[in-house]
């Protein structure tokens, strides 16, 4: 603790080896304080006592250090924080600290019954600051006299010059030369009031005073001017006067009518003999009212209540506060809420069921208005009276007898929401809109009238509604899309997309070319201006212009010689080829999936699909013999075999009926491709 004080003050203060004394020489002392003004010397158990460390001219003085010696058996120390910091202004001091460096060092020290204190106030130029030269309170002390410390006992406070063990400031002696002090080590005193020489006069420069003038003249604690301990005068503690109660009584309901406080002994368990009683008038919405009450020394309880029916009895429907407390001969401060009864738990106090019986349940709706029992308690509305519809929080329309609630979702033919679309009614003094998420919501009248929904690009929907004879809750409303020239395409996907929507021929152009008519391209989702992979739904290879890739193989027997004649179809054309005299066949097609049929008289059909991944394709030789083959070339095709490949005799049995047949062949490609 001391190492830290000397650190924030003498670093930048002490740095020298021998203090010049001046001619000058201050005199401190100690003031005992009721508030940090007014002089005291006799203090009652519980009491606050303000020390001052007064010095008679402070007109030199541009830093001090010092320690304050209590008895810690009559006094608590200045509140402070986990590092023995002062807690608001539980030291106060008239140095700042405010040449380059933290706040003024004053904490308890880790040995009881002492406080160090040091501060320094220099000027941007040298020399003490003026707004603290003119403040004879150097330091004042918060201390509180302890409630057990008996009356008439007597302490004072002593003023001691500080001891330090700081090296590096030049103070103590450390004999081990381990520069940590233990025993053996010596700590030395340390000047109690310091000066300043300002800018431009003798010693300015000269910050280690190792000769004279020095920049910083000790003005009081060396050997030419010695420090005295000094001691306060004698405190006396008092007895203290028959006690007050006090406080203050809270309350956040809205019972109003008279607070009664009546004080009983405690042994007046019927609370029949009051000794002492205050009234007050209380207005629902005040939250605080202040108290205080002259009792002898006792044992007592504290009744209060609002006396909301004006009997002056405590009723249990009443807020209301019971406690106990005793007096000793000192003021008794007692801070309560008064408390509602809810006997049934049911979130409306005693009170308001006995200000408004007969109108059921919390969650009933006694006049139809929209407001349960519960809301308008936390309103703070009458029960019994129609309020006006939406007007106060909970509104809900459902009970309310006097209106309907109008509900629904506005969305397009593909379930988009139609958000900002407008609602108009006669019933309605201003349209309403739809909400981000299409929905609508609003109140109207019990009658029969119609809404007129519109939305720009979608045909206007007027529909009838009868509150009596249908439902409020009217769902999803799917608006038409506006379609000027019936053409399937609504306006506003052609004018996104540059088409003419009032040109019913342009469902038929390809506007990028890629194989899909804008009415396909609408259907689909996708944009007609931006090209779409081929073989999709709608797609027509006669009008996507874009490159395109052979497809080319050969029909071949068992004995891989050509076979002419065969029928090969794909999917996606029209036409059909037939193979050549050595079997050859090929095709241009576009870059996608592919299904091939090959057939001819005599053998089974084969087919099989083709994936084309930006490059031609070269099918070899396709061979049709029976059923099996046909199978395992189709099979090696789909799972991307080389056709080459032979297959492997030890082929296992799936089916275990000793024959190789199709689930053997089946397991042995999707093994081979690695499928298994």
């Amino acid at each position: 603790m001391i190492k830290r004080m000397w650190k924030t003050f003498f670093l930048f203060i002490i740095f020298f080896v021998i203090f010049i004394s001046k001619a000058f020489a201050a005199a401190l002392s100690l003031q005992t304080t009721s508030d940090g003004t007014t002089i005291a010397n006799s203090f009652i158990p519980g009491q606050h006592l303000y020390l001052n460390v007064v010095v008679d001219d402070p007109t030199e003085i541009a830093g001090c250090a010092f320690t304050v010696k209590y008895d810690t058996t009559a006094l608590d120390p200045p509140e402070v924080d986990t590092n023995g910091l002062p807690v608001g202004e539980s030291i106060v001091s008239a140095f700042p600290f405010t040449y380059g460096t933290t706040d003024t060092f004053r904490a308890n020290s880790a040995d009881a019954g002492k406080v160090y204190l040091s501060g320094a106030s220099i000027g941007s130029t040298g020399g003490p600051l003026n707004s603290v030269v003119t403040n004879t309170v150097l330091f004042t002390l918060k201390f509180q006299v302890k409630a057990s410390v008996p009356t008439d006992a007597t302490f004072d406070f002593e003023l001691l010059q500080t001891e330090l063990f700081n090296l590096a400031a030049g103070y103590g002696v450390d004999n081990n030369g381990d520069g940590v002090f233990n025993a053996g080590d010596a700590k030395e005193p340390v000047p109690v009031l310091v000066g300043a020489v300002a800018q431009g006069q003798a010693g300015f420069d000269n910050l280690d005073c190792s000769t004279s003038p020095c920049a910083f003249p000790v003005i009081l604690g060396n050997e030419e001017n010695p420090f005295t301990p000094v001691a306060s005068p004698i405190v006396t503690v008092s007895p203290a006067p028959l006690g007050l109660l006090y406080g203050a009584i809270s309350y956040s309901g809205r019972q109003s009518g008279t607070l009664v406080l009546r004080i009983f002994y405690a042994d007046d368990t019927m609370l029949t003999s009051p000794i002492s009683e205050k009234q007050y008038p209380w207005n629902a919405g005040t939250s605080v009212i202040n108290y205080i009450m002259s009792l002898p020394n006792g044992n007592f309880q504290l009744a209060a209540f609002i006396d909301f029916d004006s009997n002056l009895i405590m009723d249990q429907f009443e807020a209301m506060k019971n406690l106990f407390f005793n007096i000793e001969g000192s003021d008794t401060k007692i801070n309560f809420s008064l408390i509602e009864h809810d006997s049934n738990s049911d979130g409306i106090p005693d009170y308001w069921d006995y200000k408004y019986p007969g109108i059921g349940l919390a969650g009933d709706d006694y006049e139809a208005d929209g407001y349960t029992n519960i809301v308008e308690f936390q309103n703070g509305t009458d029960p019994t009276f129609q309020d006006p519809a939406d007007e106060f929080p909970g509104y809900y329309p459902d009970t309310d007898s006097r209106v309907s609630l109008i509900t629904g979702q506005l969305i397009n033919g593909v379930g988009e929401e139609i958000a900002g679309a407008t609602i108009e009614s006669d019933m309605l003094s201003n349209p309403y809109t739809s909400l981000p998420s299409g929905a609508f919501i609003f109140y109207v009248p019990n009658g029969q009238f119609m809404i007129t929904i519109k939305a720009n690009g979608y045909e206007t929907l007027t529909k009838f509604i009868d509150t009596a004879n249908e439902s409020t809750a009217l769902g999803q409303i799917t608006l038409k899309p506006l379609d000027s020239d019936s053409d399937g395409m609504p306006d506003y996907w052609e004018e996104l997309y540059g088409l003419n929507p009032n040109d019913s021929l342009d469902k038929y152009l390809d506007k990028d070319q890629d194989g899909y008519a804008n009415f396909h391209e609408y259907q689909n989702e996708t944009q007609p201006n931006i090209q779409d992979p081929p073989c999709g739904i709608g797609w027509i290879p006669e009008t996507d212009y874009r490159d395109k890739y052979i497809i080319r193989g050969r029909v071949v027997n068992e004995s891989s010689e050509g076979i002419s004649g065969a029928t090969v179809k794909v999917d996606s054309l029209t036409e059909t080829i037939t193979s050549s005299t050595e079997g050859a066949f090929s095709f241009e097609v576009h870059d996608c999936s592919h299904h091939f049929t090959i057939s001819l008289d005599g053998y089974p059909e084969l087919s099989f699909s083709v994936k084309l991944n930006g490059s031609d394709v070269n099918l070899g030789e396709i061979q049709i013999t029976n059923e099996l083959a046909n199978l395992i070339r189709a099979l090696k095709i789909s799972c991307g075999l080389d056709l080459s490949t032979e297959e492997i005799s030890a082929i296992i049995d799936i089916g275990n009926d000793g024959t190789i047949g199709i689930q053997e062949v089946i397991y042995f490609l999707q093994k081979a491709a690695g499928l298994r």
